[in-house]
């Protein structure tokens, strides 16, 4: 798909990169988080870069989905476990 809207093949390791990044400039991400009941940590600004990492199950919503223990350390801080 990259190739056919004209980027370069991707060929680093695909386990080092989420999904998605999305820079929030203007707030809208804090906002749906916020709307969602989403506690925002302090740090977060306007300016705040997420790493989106997409999951589907072919069943129903509530089904599990699998998740690699490098995608639970990508989003774990160091020495902070109440991230998860």
């Amino acid at each position: 798909m990259r190739s056919e809207a004209g980027h370069p093949r991707f060929t680093a390791l695909q386990k080092d990169f989420a999904d998605f990044t999305y820079s929030d400039r203007h707030g809208h991400m804090r906002k749906i988080l916020h709307d969602a009941g989403v506690k925002l940590h302090p740090q977060w600004s306007n300016n705040t870069t997420f790493h989106l990492e997409v999951k589907a199950t072919l069943g129903q919503c509530a089904d599990a989905f699998y998740v690699s223990q490098n995608q639970v350390d990508k989003v774990r801080l160091p020495g902070r476990e109440e991230n998860l």
